[in-house]
């Protein structure tokens, strides 16, 4: 921003819909790409640096992804339905929700990080106690 400039963060097969921060804003988060995509903003910002990318491909795109409110996770709901988790430092993701066929378009985390909230396009709403 002090720089007044545009940056322009290329390569996605469609457009971003969803952006989510990490707790401590050192990542931005992004849709609409196959695998987890996390733009560094710690230092100088992301211009010039590719993003982190991490996560198991084959579920489609991320239509929606939602950073964990205090941990270095993400959350991230596919156009097939598939859920995933993702740990930014270890680049690895685990599925929590297989595909179903409606796409995710909603995720919320509870204040304290314990519960997900998933919406599809169906209107159907999945809560997931992560405690269990």
């Amino acid at each position: 921003m002090a720089q007044a400039t545009d940056m322009r963060m290329q390569g996605y097969p469609a457009k971003v819909k969803s952006l989510s921060w990490t707790a401590d804003a050192r990542f931005l988060y992004t849709s609409s790409q196959p695998v987890f995509t996390a733009w560094p903003f710690s230092g100088k910002g992301p211009e010039g640096k590719p993003p982190l990318q991490f996560g198991e491909e084959g579920a489609g795109l991320l239509t929606v992804v939602a950073a964990h409110p205090a941990a270095e996770f993400v959350a991230g709901g596919y156009d097939s339905g598939e859920l995933q988790l993702g740990d930014i430092k270890t680049r690895r993701s685990v599925v929590l929700k297989m595909a179903d066929g409606s796409a995710i378009t909603c995720l919320a985390w509870s204040p304290d990080g314990f519960r997900l909230a998933v919406g599809n396009e169906r209107g159907a709403l999945l809560v997931i106690d992560l405690r269990r």
